[in-house]
């Protein structure tokens, strides 16, 4: 007996049937070129399904769902396939609890296109933008071109994780100034101790780019880890990913501990209570280099440009992160 993934797949493929989204095949016009489409279609939502970190938003703003998306097909792929392949064929989905139903203008999109000219694959408009059009008065997707209907707050990045029933303890500890996270450094550093969870990080892009300097507004969303892990949370099996490079070329007898990891925060109760000399080396910190990875443009990436991300630069356009551990 075929499973519902295989039922559901051979009815995308089914020619004599309209789907939901023109996206898929609405610039086909001979039945083969149907077929051939569809057959695209499909295997794209394979691949995401197989290797999460090919979900990619394209030339669009839909990074927020495509950091979420990341997520949920990490720890939960069949239902992820089955969220695309409905939606494909009835304009609505579900992904456990959370309900998924885009307008009009969303499924008459016939080739996604962003502003610098970049498609967005329709295995990714569909599964992406579908949730961006769901959400809120404010958040058409009528184009791919669209910055405001594609933007995501946390909360509604909180939401959608809390509305599937799959993730608890989601913690929203965010802010949309520079100047709205206290102590940046100290709030980095304390993703460390979180328990196992899915971290997104919401950061001004800009910082990651050659010279490139943050603004006042967050503008993108990144998943924390190097994508290794078999399932539940992006933060590493020991739940640590945040590493610091020492800044200096002479080794000291602490540098391969800031390598490691960093047990504590600067200047926190414990490390003065331990007498731990990392306590006073905020500045050292703060000059140092940022080591770790992010999901982030359907692919794997350190956090850093090519000559390395300095600590003081990242927390200038660092807006704290939205965590979901799985229950």
């Amino acid at each position: 007996m075929p499973s519902a993934f295989e039922s559901k797949k051979k009815e995308v493929l089914d020619v004599n049937r309209n789907l939901a989204f023109k996206c898929i095949d609405g610039q086909a016009s001979t039945a083969s070129d149907i077929k051939l489409a569809r057959e695209q279609f499909v295997d794209n939502v394979e691949k995401r399904r197989d290797k999460p970190k090919n979900i990619h938003q394209g030339d669009s703003s839909l990074c927020g769902p495509a950091a979420f998306m990341y997520c949920v097909a990490r720890e939960k792929p069949d239902e992820f396939a089955d969220y695309a392949l409905d939606l494909a064929l009835t304009g609505e989905a579900r992904l456990g609890g959370l309900k998924v139903a885009p307008g009009q203008a969303c499924r008459d999109v016939e080739k996604p296109v962003g502003k610098k000219g970049l498609p967005v694959a329709p295995a990714d408009w569909v599964t992406l933008a579908s949730l961006r059009d769901s959400t809120g008065p404010f958040s058409s997707m009528e184009s791919a071109r669209s910055d405001a209907g594609g933007m995501t707050f946390p909360v509604a990045l909180a939401g959608w994780f809390k509305e599937t029933g799959w993730f608890s303890e989601v913690r929203n500890s965010t802010a949309l100034t520079r100047t709205g996270i206290n102590d940046p450094l100290r709030h980095l550093l304390g993703i460390n101790p979180l328990p196992l969870s899915y971290v997104c990080l919401l950061i001004d892009g800009a910082i990651t780019e050659t010279n490139g300097r943050a603004g006042n507004f967050p503008t993108h969303w990144v998943v924390l880890g190097d994508g290794a892990g078999t399932g539940g949370g992006s933060n590493g099996n020991d739940g640590t990913v945040i590493r610091i490079a020492s800044g200096t070329k002479v080794e000291t007898p602490y540098q391969h501990e800031i390598k490691e990891r960093i047990s504590c925060l600067p200047d926190s109760p414990v490390c003065v209570a331990n007498n731990d000399p990392r306590a006073s080396r905020r500045a050292e910190l703060e000059k140092g280099t940022l080591d770790f990875m992010v999901y982030t443009w359907g692919k794997i990436q350190p956090i850093r440009r090519p000559a390395g991300l300095i600590v003081e630069e990242f927390l200038t356009g660092y807006f704290g992160y939205v965590a979901a551990r799985v229950k």
